[in-house]
């Protein structure tokens, strides 16, 4: 089973869960901003997911402090960890590592580049750099013991890996219902924040959401394939002679 830890009724799994359902991997989706409870143990838990939203993981929120406890739990027993953005703050928090308003907001798409090539392309693919879409305030530090494998200019840390476990600070699990959401709610927002070098009007965001979707849920669909083949739910694939 894969837990799918979500925060807030506007981030849910969007593409992970049109992903697990097309190969047919049964997952809990376990709502806490709705009042679900956290697994108590990671018995029958082989994978765990953990989504965005829009507060800090610094917030004294109760459902934050526990899910930290959890990811611990999951990293010491070796249970593979993806965390998207608010999820991936979470995970870099449950390792030791600070969260800290960055120095700008950064919405919108965006390009990064890939660090410690060889383990960035096992969760990434074959690619230098690729363009991702991000809505976030905070950033997280790298934690101890792992590898930073993308960078930008707007936000250095974007991904870390750690065992079998990734954070980023992007969201690769949107899809185009996701993203009409946010562009909705979050338009008084992005008036806002328009001078602003790192956020992008909704009219640049629908402009680069045609050119850059597609591939974004292509590498997600990567993702999740090599987080599943290494937490042993899905067979790893032989390569090609």
């Amino acid at each position: 089973m894969i837990a799918i830890l979500q925060f807030h009724p506007n981030d849910g799994p969007s593409t992970l869960a049109t992903w697990l359902r097309a190969r047919g991997v049964p997952f809990n989706l376990v709502d806490l901003h709705a009042g679900d409870a956290l697994p108590k143990s990671l018995g029958g838990i082989h994978a765990i997911a953990a989504l965005g939203g829009p507060m800090s993981v610094n917030d004294a929120l109760p459902m934050l402090r526990d899910t930290e406890a959890l990811l611990r739990d999951a990293l010491a027993h070796d249970v593979p960890v993806l965390g998207h953005c608010l999820g991936g703050q979470l995970l870099a928090s449950a390792l030791g590592a600070r969260i800290r308003r960055n120095s700008q907001p950064e919405i919108g798409w965006h390009e990064v580049r890939l660090e410690c090539v060889d383990r960035a392309r096992h969760w990434f693919g074959a690619r230098e750099s690729m363009h991702v879409f991000q809505w976030h305030y905070d950033t997280f530090d790298i934690p101890e013991g792992a590898a930073r494998i993308a960078t930008n200019a707007h936000c250095a840390n974007q991904a870390f890996c750690i065992g079998r476990s990734v954070g980023m600070q992007f969201h690769i699990e949107i899809n185009l219902d996701t993203l009409d959401l946010w562009a909705e709610h979050g338009a008084p927002e992005l008036v806002a924040l328009e001078d602003l070098p790192s956020v992008q009007t909704i009219t640049e965001q629908r402009a680069d959401t045609a050119r850059h979707l597609a591939t974004s849920q292509a590498i997600a669909a990567h993702m999740y394939e090599r987080w599943l083949q290494d937490a042993g739910v899905l067979p790893i694939q032989p390569s090609p002679r």
